[in-house]
């Protein structure tokens, strides 16, 4: 008998504090008896579970294709507009005249001689004895140097 009331006083609480708000951590939350929701039977869930994978797997795709799309948008962003396209063949031009006459004594006036001879084959020999000939010098000096560094240490 006892039991009995002392159920029923629990029952009636605890749907009373189930059904009404309380305040949790800086937020208004509803606790309800979890004995009184509905539950789904297992084909529901099943369905429910191949759906969410279906979204998923679209989601994916999605994604997917944005960064494709993205990296399109960007890439033809990236490209020079008309307007600009102009203004860009001018300076190119304009580099390729100066190149160009920077070029002129190593070819020569159009139609001309060039003013700059190449060198013969006696000369760069004899650069490159006077080149190992002074490179033997600095490294007989480069020697020395550290010899009498090494000895002042």
């Amino acid at each position: 008998m006892v039991l009995n009331y002392m159920k029923e006083v629990c029952l009636t609480v605890t749907s009373a504090v189930a059904n009404t708000m309380l305040h949790d951590e800086n937020r208004w939350t509803d606790h309800t008896h979890q004995s009184l929701l509905n539950v789904l039977d297992k084909e529901e869930l099943s369905s429910l579970e191949g759906q969410i994978k279906n979204v998923q797997s679209q989601l994916e795709e999605r994604k997917k294709s944005l960064r494709h799309l993205q990296y399109e948008l960007s890439s033809k962003t990236a490209l020079p507009k008309t307007v600009e396209l102009e203004k860009e063949i001018g300076r190119v031009k304009s580099e390729n005249e100066i190149t160009l006459g920077a070029l002129v004594p190593f070819r020569g006036e159009p139609g001309g001689q060039s003013t700059i001879t190449p060198m013969s084959a006696e000369d760069i020999q004899r650069i490159d004895k006077d080149f190992i000939r002074w490179r033997k010098e600095w490294v007989d000096r480069r020697k020395i140097y550290k010899e009498s560094v090494s000895d002042c240490i």
